[in-house]
Order: C-alpha cells, then structure tokens, then sequence
C-alpha cells in the first residue's frame, strides 16, 4: 500500500487505507525495505542470505512455498513499481541495494526478472554518483546467482548502454571521459563472470566492427568508423581480451581485434587522425603486452615521421593544451591564418615528432619483445612484413641524421669551390 502513495486508482475508487503524513511514509518504507527479505526468508524456511538458482528452484515445490510465495512476488513487484516511479537517486539507491539481497527469489519469476533488469540496466547507464556503481553490482549478482537465466540479457544490455553513452562530438571533457572508462570497466567485469557464454556475444559484436569496417570504403562508411563510437568499442574489447587473455574462450578473439585495430590505424592515413593512429597503436601495444605476443607496429609509427605537417616548424601562437587522448582528429591552421591562436582542437606538429619517436624507441625496443614466445599462427599474417624490413628500417633511422649532414656538407663544400668572378675594371677618359 506504502509503495502506491499518491497513485490514482484504475477503478476511481479510494482505498481501504492511506496514509496521509510523509513521515509516516517514509518509515514505512524504510522498515519494509530492511526487514521484509528476512521475514520472507524466515516465512519460507530459505537460507538467512545469498542462494543460488538451484535453492530457489527446490523451495518451489515445497507447501511453504505455495502459501508464502505469493508473498514474495508481491514484495518484489511492489519494490519494482517504486523503482519506476522514483526520480531521487539516493532513493533508488537504497531500494537496489535493499532488493538486492532478495534478488535470487527472481529465478521464479521471469517477468519480473526481465523487468527488473531493464530498469537496472537504464540506472547504470544513466544514473549519476553512485547509482550506476550500485545498479552494476544489482546486474552482476543476478549474473552470479541466476547464471543463464538472466545472463545473456545482461551482457547484451550492458554492451548496448555501454556504446549508447560514447556517442560524443569532435571532443570529449574529462569527466564524460572518466565516465566512459568506468562503464567501460563494468562491461570487462560481467564479461568475465562466464566467460564461454561471453564468448559467443564478444565474437558476434567484434564481428560486427569488422563489417563496419569492411564497409569503410565510402566516404559515408570512413565517418562511421572514424566515430567515437567506434573508437570506444575497440578500447572496450581491448580490455576484455587484455584482462581474460588466460582463458581459452577468450584468447582466439585477439588476432581478429588486432587485424581489425590495425585496418583502423591504416584506413585514412592523414595527419589529421595522428590522434586516433596513436590510440590504436596503444591498443595493439596493450594486447601484445598482455598476450605475450609481438604485434609490430613500427610501420605505423614511422610512416607518421614522413608527414611533412609533422617535419615542419611550429606555427600559431600560444592556445591551450592539447591532450591527444581527448581528441581523435586535429585541424592544422593554413599559412594566412597562423598568427591566430589554435582552437581547442588544433594542433602544434612540433610537439607530434617527439611523442612519435618516443613511442618508436618503446615499440622497437628489442628488450621488451626478447622474452616474447614465438609468433603464433594467427599473427604471422600481421608480422611477416615488419619483420622482413626492420633491417632496412634501422638502417634508415640511423643514417637520417648522417645523410642530412652529408648534403649540408657538399652544399658548403661546393659554394667554396666555386670560381668567384672578376668584376670588370671600368676607365673614365679624361
């Protein structure tokens, strides 16, 4: 009755009783939603907390069951419609948290328990503060304690909030930022809860990245995957394989990823995307690290150092700092306008050269790939032709420097070789 409080009767009728006082309210609702789980778990002789599918499934077919389990299912159904009336966060808050330890009871109610996690769902997503935090955990013990029942709906339904929220613009601000990566961390988590039922949706929506990318041959197709959409759902299944790489299910989906990253990186090789190639090239480095793989990407790195907009001097005058990993693409200023001052998402090609080298130093390393086990079957597509010209490759790293002083020096050497000319002598008769 408590949780109806102020809704209009479908009859028109008035009910047996009300309550009139908010106060009164709210302890009701207090006291229901801290003690009213014990209760029923006493009223149906279940254990004092947790549970599995198995211990609800075997309580339904005792007689304690037939007379109290009416009980819970109006409990339960009751809590779900103050969840889809409530606004307060603190306020649904509580009652995840509170319904949470009742939550293994859903197993004999799968209308409910889609219900439930559909509102569940939409509070992680949504939700601000500590809400999405407490609705993950609501998620994941329904995962844990119901298994297939609900797993499958979690996993889809988490992956589709997860990409919902990264549809962004141009840029991203540092809180929408850190927002992303903490759902992107909830999305690794619940992958790892069974990892062969998460294997087939992991499979089916990298799949689905490579079709977008196969697409990519339009102009129309490049914007959607040059998209942060796009962008974030490689660096979500980057985590997943980086963090569950040790399991069998899981390990077979890095080669894909990695062909995929790769195809990303190479698609539009401007420097107006150096921003998003370095990101990709963050990605291939983490699962090479955690898979104990070498995944060359050297090439990637050094066909950056032959742009000319990275070779030329710094123009524009003094903007603001650029963090790469807030942007995906920069603009550079023509010649006419670079007395102005950069925009938030322009970019000094200076800075670029000294990041790039930096990350060619790390990748090149030959330290860090020494104790590396041997190519596996599946990257030896993607490494053969690295590998093949890393030779050459050193040789014209060390022989830049070298070949730019031998032309300054012929330069100088042949202005002074050259014959000066005589002026002529000019006489004045007198």
């Amino acid at each position: 009755m408590a949780c109806h409080y102020g809704d209009d009767r479908e009859d028109g009728s008035a009910p047996k009783f009300s309550i009139i006082s908010s106060s009164v309210f709210n302890k009701i609702m207090v006291f229901v939603l801290n003690e009213m789980d014990a209760i029923l778990r006493g009223l149906l002789n279940a254990p004092s907390s947790g549970g599995k599918k198995e211990t609800v499934i075997d309580l339904m077919i005792t007689k304690l069951w037939k007379k109290y389990g009416s009980l819970m299912k109006l409990y339960l159904g009751n809590a779900l419609h103050i969840l889809t009336q409530m606004t307060d966060e603190q306020m649904i808050s509580f009652t995840l948290k509170r319904v949470k330890a009742s939550a293994v009871f859903l197993a004999a109610f799968p209308t409910l328990l889609r219900k439930y996690i559909k509102v569940a769902l939409h509070s992680w997503g949504t939700g601000r503060g500590a809400l999405p935090v407490v609705s993950f955990l609501f998620l994941r013990d329904l995962c844990v304690r119901l298994g297939s029942d609900c797993l499958d709906a979690c996993l889809k339904g988490v992956y589709k909030a997860y990409v919902l929220n990264c549809k962004l613009s141009k840029s991203i601000s540092r809180s929408k930022l850190q927002h992303i990566q903490f759902l992107g961390n909830c999305v690794t988590e619940l992958y790892g809860v069974e990892p062969p039922a998460a294997y087939q949706h992991a499979f089916v929506f990298i799949r689905q990245l490579a079709v977008i990318l196969r697409s990519s041959l339009t102009e129309k197709g490049t914007k959607k995957v040059y998209d942060w959409q796009f962008i974030f759902c490689l660096e979500v299944w980057t985590g997943v394989i980086c963090a569950y790489n040790s399991e069998a299910d899981f390990r077979p989906l890095a080669y894909p990823l990695t062909q995929i990253i790769c195809g990303v990186a190479s698609l539009v090789p401007t420097v107006r995307y150096v921003p998003l190639r370095l990101r990709c090239i963050r990605m291939l480095n983490r699962i090479a690290a955690a898979t104990g793989t070498f995944i060359p990407v050297s090439s990637l790195l050094l066909d950056m150092l032959k742009m000319k907009e990275l070779n030329g001097p710094p123009s524009g005058g003094v903007g603001k700092a650029v963090n790469l990993l807030n942007m995906k693409q920069v603009k550079f200023e023509k010649k006419k306008s670079s007395k102005k001052r950069p925009r938030d998402d322009e970019h000094d090609g200076g800075a670029d050269e000294d990041v790039v080298e930096d990350l060619v130093l790390s990748s090149d390393d030959e330290g860090a790939h020494s104790r590396s086990p041997p190519l596996e079957d599946g990257y030896q597509e993607v490494g053969q032709d690295s590998v093949k010209q890393n030779h050459k490759r050193r040789q014209l790293a060390t022989s830049l420097d070298h070949g730019t002083r031998q032309e300054k020096s012929a330069a100088v050497t042949g202005k002074r070789r050259k014959p000066r000319r005589k002026k002529a002598k000019t006489s004045v008769d007198p």
